[in-house]
C-alpha cells in the first residue's frame, strides 16, 4: 500500500473514530437528544451530505481493493519466499534473493548489458517451489540474440538448479533493446 492510501486510511480511522465517539455521546445523553436530531435532519436535507457520502463510499471501496489486492504489480512481493526441501528439513529463500541470483547470472552472459527481472515462486503439491522467471534484456548487436537468449534461458535454470536445488525453472526471455558499441568495463570514477 502506497503512502497515499496509507494516509487516507489514517483520515478515514481517525473519521470512524469520531463518528464512535459521538454516538457514544449520544447513547450517554451529554447533549440534549432534540437539537441533535434537528441538525441531523438539516444535513440529511442538503445536497452536500449526498456528495460527501459518495465520495466516502467511493473512498472505502478504493480501500477495500486496496486490502485485497495482492499489493505488487512488479511480479514479486517483499514477503513472498521459495520453500526448498533440504535433507535435514525446510528451507525459505526469499525472493528478492532469488532475483538477484537470476540478473547476477544472466549479466555473467556475453552480451547482456542490463537486466531486469520478475521472479514468482510457484507452491507445488510436494511442500516445495518452482519458479517462473521472466527476464527483461539489454544486448549488445555484436552476437545473435536467439544465442543470448538460448544461452541466458540455460545459465540461469543451471545455476538456479546448482545453487537453490530447484529443478524445474521456467526461463521467458524479453529483449527490450539493442544496443552497439563495446560493454563498459565498470562504473568510471571522476
Amino acid at each position: 500500500m502506497g503512502y497515499i492510501n496509507r494516509f487516507l486510511l489514517l483520515v478515514y480511522s481517525l473519521a470512524i473514530a469520531a463518528l464512535a465517539l459521538g454516538v457514544i455521546v449520544l447513547c450517554l445523553h451529554v447533549l440534549p437528544t432534540n437539537e441533535i436530531l434537528n441538525e441531523i435532519k438539516y444535513a440529511l436535507s442538503r445536497w452536500e451530505t449526498i456528495a460527501v457520502s459518495g465520495v466516502v463510499f467511493l473512498w472505502s471501496v478504493h480501500l477495500l481493493g486496496c486490502a485485497i489486492s495482492s499489493g505488487s504489480s512488479e511480479g514479486s512481493s517483499r514477503g513472498e519466499m521459495l520453500i526448498l526441501s533440504g535433507a535435514t528439513g525446510k528451507v525459505s529463500v526469499s525472493i528478492a534473493a532469488a532475483g538477484s541470483l537470476v540478473e547476477k547470472t544472466a549479466l555473467a552472459v556475453s552480451g547482456v548489458r542490463s537486466v531486469k527481472s520478475k521472479v514468482r515462486a510457484v507452491n507445488t503439491g510436494d511442500d516445495s517451489s518452482e519458479l517462473d522467471v521472466y527476464l527483461t534484456l539489454t544486448i549488445g548487436q555484436e552476437t545473435m540474440v536467439t544465442e543470448i537468449a538460448d544461452e541466458v534461458r540455460q545459465s540461469v535454470a543451471d545455476n538456479i538448479g546448482k545453487v537453490l536445488g530447484v529443478k524445474t525453472c521456467k526461463v521467458e526471455v524479453e529483449i527490450s533493446d539493442l544496443v552497439s558499441g563495446a560493454p563498459s568495463k565498470g562504473p568510471r570514477v571522476v
